[in-house]
């Protein structure tokens, strides 16, 4: 054991000896969430137009039906007054000018014929046309603005909720009244009647302003702090991908101790080889929960925020540290030459990034793809984390802890059989 501990603490001391690892592990992430925060908004989010609270969006309703008015009351419902700041226009033209000229996030403009293309029939005075007569489609038009991407991708969410729950109810009072006449108990004769009360139940009983957007970054469990903060998503996001690329490359040191032929003398040395393995992987993990620790300090007197319960951030810190050091020596354990290893250590930090939410908030990528973010220790780790910069507890990141721990147990024993097959 002892000489394990002095293969990892000279490999943790090479690592903290090389002027560009240093940079890469501990300037690039604080000067990378330096950035997000000074581009999006380092305070929370409604201190900025650009934040991921009260995003001014300009609404225009050209219906001449009651829906268009529906979804004019759902934005600005009370479940929304945080997320949204919603402005009613009647000049489209106008309203696109404001998207244009950066003062808002994105218009949405409702057509005229809005009600009528969604109602059963089209309503007139209390008397419906020929029944299940098809209506045009009408679209209605969300002009965004291709600088806040995040931000009108959640007008998009949000307007998209509103039209599923309108054309669910569309299509359930079609099904009901489609049964009735199959069934005999609605005459062909009454089906105009019926359409009458379905088109002024789907109309005037809808009732749009429950709608809401639900997510990890908009939803405060611990009710302690409400909108979004580039600054304290930024700091653990990049802190983790940053810490993927050092463990990625420090996984590799046995290849490269290979290659340079230093990894032979220590095999025929009086020193188990299972000593040496754990050693090298040991390095790893030290080198990754130092690399942690310095940012989390860094980031707490730099930028002057609390990252939570230390008990709960230290247990997500080791966590995650270990999960992450399996997915850095997964590669070299599986590759021939550090090449292969480089390319895919690589691949995988960037993948992981792209879908964990490392360079775009979580929220505001597809549910699927936030799922498959599971997979990774970016996604347990941001979460935890900002979890517990807005005030969570212990209890709220056991389940995250207990992930990451099980799936750096995994990836430790797959990666220390393709070391034994290859050194041992």
């Amino acid at each position: 054991m002892k000489k394990a501990l002095n293969i990892a603490i000279k490999d943790f001391l090479i690592n903290f000896r090389d002027p560009m690892g240093l940079v890469l592990m501990l300037v690039a992430p604080l000067a990378m969430t330096l950035v997000f925060a000074a581009a999006f908004g380092g305070s929370e989010g409604g201190s900025t137009p650009s934040g991921l609270s009260h995003i001014p969006v300009v609404l225009v309703n050209q219906d001449a039906g009651s829906l268009g008015g529906k979804v004019i009351e759902s934005f600005q419902s009370d479940n929304l007054r945080d997320l949204l700041e919603p402005q009613v226009f009647t000049d489209s033209n106008a309203a696109r000018l404001l998207v244009d000229h950066d003062q808002v996030a994105a218009v949405v403009i409702i057509p005229p014929d809005f009600t009528n293309s969604i109602l059963l029939t089209k309503i007139d005075n209390g008397k419906s046309v020929e029944p299940f007569q098809e209506s045009k489609m009408s679209t209605v038009e969300v002009y965004s603005n291709p600088t806040r991407t995040i931000s009108a991708a959640i007008i998009r969410s949000v307007m998209d909720s509103i039209l599923n729950q309108i054309y669910y109810a569309r299509y359930s009072s079609e099904v009901i009244i489609t049964q009735l006449m199959m069934t005999g108990r609605l005459l062909p004769s009454e089906a105009s009647e019926m359409e009458i009360q379905v088109g002024n139940l789907v109309s005037d009983n809808n009732d749009l302003s429950r709608i809401s957007i639900q997510s990890e970054l908009t939803q405060n469990k611990s009710n302690q702090e409400t909108g979004f903060s580039w600054l304290k998503y930024s700091a653990p996001s990049m802190a983790i991908l940053f810490l993927m690329f050092t463990l990625s490359t420090s996984g590799r040191s046995i290849l490269a101790e290979r290659d340079h032929g230093t990894l032979s003398r220590l095999l025929i040395s009086p020193t188990p080889r299972s000593s040496i393995l754990f050693g090298k992987m040991f390095s790893t993990f030290l080198v990754g929960l130092a690399q942690m620790t310095i940012l989390i300090l860094a980031n707490r007197f730099i930028f002057g925020f609390s990252w939570g319960n230390p008990i709960a951030v230290t247990l997500v810190t080791i966590a995650v540290v270990a999960a992450v050091s399996g997915w850095g020596l997964l590669p070299a354990s599986l590759s021939r030459t550090s090449g292969q290893a480089a390319v895919m250590g690589t691949a995988i930090t960037l993948v992981f990034g792209g879908i964990a939410g490392n360079f775009i908030p979580r929220m505001a990528l597809p549910v699927w793809m936030q799922k498959i973010g599971y997979f990774t220790p970016n996604s347990w780790g941001i979460e935890s984390y900002y979890n517990l910069i807005q005030g969570a507890s212990l209890t709220d990141v056991l389940p995250a802890i207990f992930w990451l721990f099980l799936m750096a147990v995994i990836l430790v024993f797959i990666s220390g059989i393709g070391f034994r097959r290859q050194y041992i």
